[in-house]
């Protein structure tokens, strides 16, 4: 579970605050975090997941935080692929709701 919380958070907000040190010295200033759809709202039985993606509340931070210096900071949430959490989905629902279905991760 720790392994998880370094990997996905702490990984990102430690490659932020590296980056942001040349950002300030450069014209353009833009970090593009990827999130996920949990970060925005969480699922039943992903709690882990979700915690996971507080990317996306951590990169809303940042972007206030950077403001006064020039830097944008956003986050893209690309959706579904892929994935054992993902198999118990009904295909035909991705089909209908989501451009082309799902993504190989």
């Amino acid at each position: 579970m720790l392994s998880l919380l370094h990997t996905n958070l702490l990984g990102s907000m430690l490659t932020c605050r590296a980056a942001m040190k040349t950002m300030i010295k450069q014209q353009s200033k833009s970090i593009v975090n990827v999130g996920g759809v949990t970060g925005f709202r969480g699922n039943s039985g992903q709690f882990m997941h979700s915690t996971n993606k507080e990317l996306v509340r951590f990169s809303h931070a940042l972007a206030k935080e950077v403001a006064r210096k020039k830097i944008k900071v956003n986050v893209v949430a690309p959706g579904f692929v892929h994935a054992d959490m993902t198999k118990r989905l009904e295909r035909k629902t991705f089909k209908e709701k989501y451009l082309g279905g799902l993504e190989p991760p």
